[in-house]
């Protein structure tokens, strides 16, 4: 069955009307069961790949701050946490929600529009929130360790902001250049996403209209014994 979106007037009268979660959650379960994968996988795999991005992304970030501050073991988990891990998940989820759930139900027939919010959250949410959260994540760590002497953020939050953008200098070049991939592989797996999507609709579609066919046939052999 092909999902078609269509006014109430233009449905055929064997036409099945279901709910938007419904016509959603069958066309993932067609997805993730088509047996030739080439044809769906950016629609499977894509916002599993750009978690990743986005927890490369944290991984080298948290690295330098953790370096900078001498944290060696403290805190290990606690800073990969926010800083890659949540990053990853969050990408990964929504993508999947804000993103694939729109091309998928065909709720914005706007493929650039689509791309381009794609690429701001997956920019937002992979390379500057981890960029953001991980001073002060890992600052914390080193004011309860006492790796790093550190002025007092109550007493001096303007050194402790000098300090901050001191450690986040280096960080400049690989920020913008994460941002730049980030942006650009988003929008790649976007399209390739509704390229498969549109093209796994005309194919069922085919097939539907094949199978009408052999059923019109096989009934008027019937009629005629």
């Amino acid at each position: 069955m092909a999902f078609l979106k269509k006014k109430f007037e233009e449905l055929p009268e064997d036409a099945v009307i279901i709910s938007q979660e419904q016509a959603y959650n069958y066309q993932l379960k067609l997805i993730h069961n088509w047996d030739k994968l080439s044809e769906v996988w950016a629609l499977r795999f894509g916002p599993g790949v750009l978690g990743a991005i986005g927890g490369l992304s944290g991984i080298y970030i948290n690295k330098h701050f953790r370096t900078k501050l001498k944290l060696g073991n403290y805190g290990k988990f606690s800073t990969y946490l926010p800083i890659v891990i949540l990053p990853a998940l969050f990408s990964t989820i929504n993508h999947k929600v804000s993103i694939q759930k729109s091309i998928i139900l065909q709720s914005e027939m706007c493929p650039v529009c689509i791309q381009m919010r794609a690429a701001g959250f997956q920019v937002g949410l992979g390379t500057i929130y981890p960029a953001v959260i991980a001073p002060f994540a890992t600052l914390m760590f080193a004011t309860r360790h006492y790796t790093y002497r550190l002025p007092s953020i109550t007493e001096q939050p303007k050194e402790v902001f000098k300090l901050i953008a001191k450690f986040s200098k280096p960080l400049s070049g690989f920020i913008a250049g994460s941002a730049i991939v980030s942006m650009l592989v988003a929008m790649y797996i976007t399209y390739l996403e509704m390229k498969q999507y549109y093209s796994l609709q005309e194919k069922l579609e085919k097939l539907s209209e094949k199978y009408d066919q052999d059923t019109l046939i096989t009934q008027q052999r019937v009629q005629n014994i």
